[in-house]
């Protein structure tokens, strides 16, 4: 049987070969652009050095090859650098990757010269091992050294191309024997012994005509019409990448705007706010300054005013004659006591006026998630919408949809649980059965093929699987049911009352786990859930809750303890219904005060409204990720979710 080899090339000592014509010559002049001679290493984009052929086929020089190398953390195996397939290395490392002898070290049309005996003498045939060019002489010599006979050796012709020929390559079962036969059973080379023996029922040919075979399989795929329609198909697609790419950018040039544009907005009305405080500061530090002056004005005047009736007094009882003072004196007295009066009278009048508005700054504490919403937010516009699949009202119910059981099949189970009424649709909204159960159910599960449903008054979890059995009984009023994460248990949530208005002001709540066979296990974590109506259960195997007294959706961990949770927005009051969970531990909500499906991430943050649906009420999602909504009137709404 054959080694694995992708050439040998003869070691037995050549002849001179006969000379060649003149035409045969100028043909090897004009080699095609494919030839080997103009093949550059993908890595360091010159002429090969060394080449080493990978096991898919690509070649590479050895030294870009152990750059490679080095660069990996996978020592074990080299990862090609075009395509990424793996090739287990040899004990030595890259150095005992086969070497790829049909790649031409030469880069130029000269004729090659002898490396032993000097640049005059043409070489005819080259080395592969010693990576030396001999004339005929002196590759007798080589071919007859103890370390160099075996040797594998090419012809070079006059343009300096190698022609490598195959040499007698041995089989490894019987070593003295060619190989000479292609076994199609095996897929392997054999020779004459093995195609007598183990391989005699096999399918076989000579290596002649299995050559010519896979000749013409060889060039059947290097098609030349072929070739440039698959570079062509690349190119196009390179092309548009590139156009994608470019349009990508000015997308992006356009969004920076954007978000530059918003920011300015942002900083004008932060500035405006700024201008108008201002404003009114100085306004009133304005009037202040006024009604200063005025009242300083007033008061000089009387100081003046009565500065001068003195000076008169004085002038008057030093020069007048009994006649003026006697006519004048009693009226300027008046006077001046009349200022001394007013001056006692009204001392607080003359103080400086404390009417005027004393401002004091009163800040508000920003936060920035609040500064984050009324921001704006990123939305990734390849992200496709959930958009309608479906909707249709239910066969003879009006009632409120409690709960929605999908299944495999693009049906669902839907609860008209005040009823007591199961009913199975397509998604189509044909209705393909009916079920009555004989008493109020609350929530609803499916877990294979049996159906779980909770019973709040008669405290109990009923089983259904073509008949109806007590699963489980439970001290507290049974109400969402949610399937653990690895599906082997149900995980049901008790509440105090069945109703959450007839709750005390601290009502009495908690999670249990049942396993099949009914055995209850509490959770023990710390949430303060108050009325967890409603379940879900994520991928991660954390518990969403909705919590009909807090109006929230609270996130635990699998074992109650609270992690997150969702109160709404600060614009509308929030009344959370239904849950289920979506891909990636995403949350969908059911808000019954806005009639939408809301839809949050992890860690209870909202992402987006989903979708308005009149009276929406109960939710769940099915395998193939449409969300089923049901809602107060009996309808059912099918959205995708993408």
């Amino acid at each position: 049987m054959a080694t694995s080899r992708i050439s040998g090339v003869s070691s037995r000592q050549p002849s001179r070969p006969e000379s060649k014509s003149k035409n045969e010559k100028t043909a090897r002049k004009a080699p095609s652009s494919t030839e080997p001679q103009k093949m550059r290493c993908s890595q360091c984009l010159e002429q090969f050095k060394d080449p080493r052929l990978l096991n898919c086929y690509h070649t590479f020089c050895c030294d870009c090859l152990k750059i490679h190398l080095d660069a990996s953390d996978n020592k074990e195996s080299l990862q090609c650098p075009l395509c990424k397939s793996e090739t287990k290395l040899p004990d030595d490392g890259v150095n005992g990757i086969q070497r790829n002898y049909y790649v031409n070290s030469s880069d130029n049309n000269e004729a090659v010269k002898c490396d032993v005996c000097g640049e005059k003498t043409k070489a005819e045939y080259s080395c592969l091992d010693c990576a030396q060019n001999y004339c005929a002489f002196c590759l007798k010599f080589h071919s007859k050294l103890q370390g160099t006979k075996d040797h594998r050796v090419a012809t070079v012709d006059e343009s300096g191309s190698r022609k490598v020929k195959m040499s007698m390559a041995l089989c490894k079962e019987h070593v003295k024997q060619e190989l000479s036969y292609f076994c199609d059973t095996c897929q392997d080379l054999i020779c004459i012994d093995c195609n007598m023996t183990t391989h005699k029922t096999h399918e076989c040919q000579s290596l002649v005509e299995a050559s010519e075979k896979f000749k013409q399989i060889l060039s059947s795929a290097i098609n030349k019409s072929e070739q440039q329609e698959v570079l062509t198909g690349l190119q196009d697609v390179k092309k548009k990448l590139k156009q994608k790419a470019n349009q990508g950018s000015d997308k992006n040039d356009k969004l920076l705007e954007t978000i530059e544009k918003q920011a300015r907005h942002f900083c004008d009305l932060v500035n405006d706010v700024k201008a108008e405080l201002i404003s009114q500061v100085m306004e009133q530090v304005g009037s202040t300054v006024n009604g200063v002056k005025e009242e300083t004005a007033d008061l000089d005047r009387q100081i003046i005013s009565f500065q001068a009736l003195i000076q008169f007094s004085e002038l008057l009882l030093a020069q007048a004659e009994a006649v003026d003072i006697t006519m004048h004196g009693a009226k300027v007295a008046d006077k001046i006591e009349k200022i001394k009066r007013k001056d006692e009278e009204h001392d607080e009048e003359r103080e400086p006026s404390d009417e005027s508005k004393s401002f004091e700054f009163e800040k508000y504490e920003l936060v920035k998630d609040e500064i984050k919403e009324m921001f704006g937010k990123l939305i990734d516009q390849n992200e496709k919408e959930e958009g309608k699949v479906a909707e249709f009202a239910c066969k003879d119910q009006e009632g409120i949809i409690t709960a929605i059981a999908p299944c495999d099949d693009e049906t669902a189970w839907i609860c008209f649980g005040n009823e007591g009424i199961l009913q199975r649709y397509s998604l189509r909204g044909k209705c393909l059965n009916t079920i009555e159960v004989g008493h109020k159910v609350d929530d609803m599960l499916k877990m294979g093929e049996d159906l779980y449903l909770s019973c709040n008054a008669k405290q109990k979890i009923i089983l259904y699987n073509g008949t109806f059995s007590t699963f489980t009984r439970s001290k507290l009023c049974a109400r969402g049911l949610a399937q653990s994460a690895n599906q082997d248990f149900v995980i049901v949530a008790l509440t105090e009352k069945d109703v959450f208005f007839n709750c005390s002001d601290d009502p009495s709540a908690s999670l249990i786990k049942v396993n099949t066979d009914g055995k209850q296990k509490k959770i023990q974590g710390q949430n303060e859930t108050k009325y967890p109506a409603r379940i879900a259960s994520s991928e991660n195997g954390n518990i969403v809750i909705s919590d009909w007294i807090e109006l929230q959706i609270t996130i635990t961990d699998s074992e109650g303890n609270y992690l997150h949770r969702f109160k709404g927005d600060r614009k509308n009051d929030f009344i959370p219904r239904g849950v289920c969970c979506g891909t990636g531990n995403t949350i969908y909500v059911i808000d019954s005060e806005t009639h939408s499906v809301l839809k949050l991430d992890s860690e209870a943050k909202f992402m987006k409204k989903v979708e308005t649906v009149e009276n929406c009420w109960s939710i769940a999602k099915d395998q193939s990720g449409k969300l089923w909504i049901g809602s107060q009137d009996g309808t059912v709404t099918v959205l995708e979710d993408k």
